[in-house]
């Protein structure tokens, strides 16, 4: 073993002993101690065999460093061979990085990163990080285990197995954590050991339900529960779903935010809550929701009655007051106790560069900051430019001059008011005016929206983020985003308020940048790249919220209403339907155009929400007003006669249908026509199916192709695909399931390029009934299978009835005329409850393949089995592969 510790590029090497409390049971004690020396003899004499320098060891774990990543991955092998076929089995962590030394030991965030590897791995399994495996010389065998996030929140990185001749290499999963969106901290976890481990031993506690972290802002109230969660991810097998809550304004939006953070949609004719509730109802899932206390009262009675609905479901919340429920555990976060605020000030010094001792007046900026997280990570920004002392001198001075302001407000919260008042103090003027203008946008920013908006300059906004007072992340899709913690952000709202006139300014630059970002009503949706426009729109969805509420607000009726008309195919597509169903209702313009163009959308986020009857009342109280304005009025036909189709009066239908296509073509609306056409062929399709002229199914082909064409020649591409997905309807209706086939599969590569889930799932279900009405009977479960996966409760009924109708065809084809039946039968009580009408896409092969078995001895047995199956189970039957 060598005496002197690497220095410079090391290897870091930690080992422990899996079920050592088992070990010990089994043992015995005298058993236990002889397996836990001879483990150690073997351990140290294969480290000391390649110079390892032993670090630590405690208990059953070792802590080892190496001068070279070559020699630790050797002296593991040896160990790991020296320990096969023994009672001990350890796991083993390596990972390489540039650690400070701290004789004997080593700090900086290159040891926890080596220790949170190790903790990942199974006993008898060696775990790599990418910077060892990088350092590897040629002859050493690696199994890649892909991407994994590690429970201090990193970003994801590639970790590798070793392989060791003769050892087993087959291990579960890694322990990582999982089915998450947690976002990853920009500085690492310290301290707090006790509060972490008082939080984790409340989630794990089965009759917590709903556990609240309350502090005054900057206590780290979220830091806190985001390291909880991840180090708790192994007791929440459906994984784990933060949501972020800061920027809603308004409390009706915390139901559709959760659900969209589950890719949740409305189902017609039922409120968001109870399909929320109904789709987490037996899942092991927890849910973050970070920043909540500006929603209540009334988020906590909606949180409560999730909580009840979802027993299986726990709520982890963060909130400077507490919710006020029968369900809730309260958690008060403290400051940071004893040396830990010193600790967190000359870690963040260092991290900037500056090497400071955690001394006498490190200890006492902390006290002067109540140590309070945030307060002093703002003060530990200083470090570049003042000492300890001169921080400590003007941050009493500052202090001082602000006791007496706001006494309603808690000491702690106005301490940190005046941290931060303090940070924003020492900015020059030109920084003060570009903190202010971010505050503007409640999601983020690009830099490019932060030049357009608060004509800020990237060196600005660099010096911003050297000085805590602005973040930055990486999105999903790789773009940069420039953010405030949300007391950082109120603060510095605070001081845009003070002067009307530069927040009237920012404001209308803020709406400026919007517009530009959403377009002009009707026209910039075919005229952009519509994939990049929706994946746009996501991206910037808070601050298009912030948009609409400050226009509520400042009373700019026209601008709110013409952002959310011009964004109709994004909210159509992704919605939430409920919250702009009734923002729609009460907002007016002095334009009665753009009323028009808002009574529209309304009644299609209606029809997606499926209330049909109130579809039916609001249009035909609008089709007067509408007379003036024929592309309103052949639009509002086409709707009324997609509904009266679903309601099951085809004739009325073909009638409205027939006036739609008259109105907008004599209109020259080619994007209206191209709906009108769609609602008109389908219409006719459900006609000719009850009495088929003889070219009837041709007319309707003749109809989409022109939407298609019209939708080609604006580049739709969402409503080409829409026309295509028809046109394989009416190929199903006219029994041409072989033709439909050959259309869908084709645009189905087209669909999974749009980023839009509803139209993904309703063709690949009716790929589905036309792969089964081929007798492709795999092919339409595998489709069905992607389809479900999705996890979508649809917009309407169709997915699951449809789609159990589908598999039940699928198992007649594969011979399985019991399953069938019984998959019949579960489909057709959900058709029956829903009052849900089948098109005559399905209902032919309904007839021709499901509507003979009736005839079996067996049938009523069968059917009556396939009524006591739940959806779930129905669905699980039918996709799961053909058993002979």
């Amino acid at each position: 073993m060598t005496t002197s510790q690497p220095s410079g590029t090391v290897t870091l090497v930690f080992t422990d002993i899996e079920g050592s409390t088992r070990l010990l049971d089994e043992l015995g004690v005298d058993g236990y101690r002889a397996a836990l020396a001879e483990h150690r003899r073997i351990v140290r004499d294969a480290c000391a065999r390649h110079d390892g320098y032993e670090v630590d060891y405690e208990g059953d774990a070792f802590f080892y460093a190496f001068a070279t990543a070559q020699a630790a991955v050797g002296a593991v092998s040896e160990a790991m061979i020296g320990l096969d076929g023994g009672p001990i089995r350890i796991r083993v962590g390596i990972h390489t990085g540039a650690p400070t030394p701290d004789p004997p030991k080593y700090v900086g965030i290159d040891v926890h990163r080596a220790a949170r590897i190790m903790s990942a791995a199974h006993g008898g399994q060696v775990v790599l990080s990418p910077s060892t495996v990088a350092l590897l010389d040629g002859g050493i065998e690696l199994h890649d285990l892909g991407e994994h996030r590690l429970k201090d929140l990193s970003a994801s990185v590639r970790l590798h197995q070793l392989a060791i001749d003769g050892l087993p290499d087959e291990f579960p999963p890694l322990k990582t954590l999982y089915r998450s969106n947690l976002p990853v901290p920009a500085t690492p976890f310290l301290g707090r050991e006790e509060e972490l481990g008082a939080v984790i031993e409340r989630l794990l506690d089965p009759d917590t339900r709903l556990l609240t972290l309350t502090g005054p802002g900057g206590t780290g109230k979220t830091r806190l529960a985001l390291q909880a969660a991840a180090q708790a991810a192994d007791h929440y097998p459906d994984g784990i779903t933060w949501v972020a809550l800061a920027p809603l304004r308004l409390a009706e939006l915390v139901i559709p935010t959760i659900a969209q953070a589950f890719d949740i949609r409305e189902q017609p004719g039922q409120p968001l809550a109870d399909t929320l509730a109904q789709t987490l109802l037996r899942k092991q899932a927890l849910l973050l929701l970070d920043n909540l206390e500006h929603l209540l009262p009334r988020a906590a009675n909606d949180l409560a009655a999730l909580t009840r609905a979802c027993p299986t479901l726990q709520l982890l919340v963060t909130s400077r007051e507490r919710l006020r429920v029968s369900a809730e555990t309260v958690y008060p976060v403290p400051t940071l106790a004893g040396d830990e605020g010193a600790r967190l000030f000359v870690e963040r010094a260092r991290a900037l560069g500056v090497d400071i001792a955690a001394d006498d007046t490190v200890r006492a900026v902390c006290g002067r900051l109540d140590e309070l997280p945030l307060a002093i990570e703002l003060a530990a920004a200083r470090t570049r430019l003042l000492s300890p002392a001169t921080i400590l001198e003007r941050l009493d001075k500052q202090l001082d001059l602000l006791t007496t302001r706001d006494h309603d407000i808690e000491e702690r919260q106005r301490t940190l008011e005046a941290a931060i008042a303090w940070s924003y103090d020492l900015l020059d003027p030109e920084e003060q005016r570009v903190l202010r203008a971010l505050s503007i946008f409640a999601g983020g920013s690009t830099i490019g929206a932060a030049e357009r908006v608060a004509d800020a300059d990237v060196e600005q906004v660099e010096s911003l983020l050297d000085k805590s007072l602005v973040r930055h992340r990486v999105d999903e899709t790789g773009d940069d985003r420039y953010w405030m913690l949300e007391t950082i952000r109120e603060y510095a709202q605070q001081r845009l308020s003070a002067d009307a006139r530069e927040a009237d300014s920012i404001l209308e630059a803020f709406l400026d940048w919007l517009d530009d970002l959403v377009g002009e009503v009707d026209q910039d949706w075919v005229d952009r790249d519509q994939l990049d426009w929706f994946l746009a729109l996501e991206r910037e969805r808070a601050n298009l919220m912030q948009a609409i509420a400050a226009c509520q607000t400042s009373g700019r009726h026209d601008r709110a209403l013409r952002l959310v008309v011009a964004a109709d195919q994004f909210l159509d597509a992704r919605g939430p339907y409920a919250p702009f169903a009734d923002l729609l209702e009460g907002l007016r313009s002095s334009d009665a155009q753009l009323n028009h163009r808002a009574l529209l959308l309304r009644l299609r986020l209606l029809l997606r929400m499926g209330c049909h009857d109130e579809v039916d009342a609001v249009a035909e109280a609008a089709a007067a007003s509408m007379d003036a304005d024929p592309i309103a009025e052949g639009r509002l036909l086409s709707l009324r006669s997609f509904n009266t189709l679903y309601k099951g009066d085809a004739e009325a239908a073909v009638s409205l249908a027939d006036r739609a296509v008259g109105l907008t073509r004599l209109a020259g609306d080619r994007r209206g026509l191209a709906d009108a056409l769609i609602s008109q062929a389908i219409a006719h399709s459900h006609l000719v199916t009850r009495s088929p002229p003889a070219d009837g199914m041709d007319t309707c082909l003749v109809q989409l192709d022109e939407s298609q064409r019209l939708s080609e020649s604006l580049g739709d591409r969402r409503n080409i695909e829409t026309a295509r997905l028809n046109t394989a309807i009416v190929l199903l209706s006219d029994r041409k399931p072989a033709d439909a086939c050959a259309v869908l599969q084709e645009s189905l590569v087209n669909v999974r390029q749009l980023a839009d889930p509803y139209l993904l799932s309703v063709t690949l279900g009716n790929l589905a009934i036309a792969l089964a009405a081929v007798e492709n009977s795999g092919g339409a479960r595998t489709a069905l299978r992607e389809a479900f996966a999705l996890e979508l409760p649809q917009f309407d009924d169709a997915l699951p009835i449809e789609g159990l109708l589908t598999l039940a065809i699928a198992a007649r084809h594969a011979q399985m005329s019991e399953r069938a039946i019984a998959l019949w039968a579960a489909g057709e009580r959900l058709r029956e409850a829903a009052g849900y009408l089948l098109g005559p896409e399905l209902q032919v092969y309904v007839s021709d393949q499901l509507d003979p078995l009736r005839g079996r001895s067996d049938f009523q047995r069968h059917w009556v089995q396939g009524l006591t199956l739940s959806p779930h189970e129905a669905i699980a039957l039918g996709v799961c592969e053909d058993v002979n």
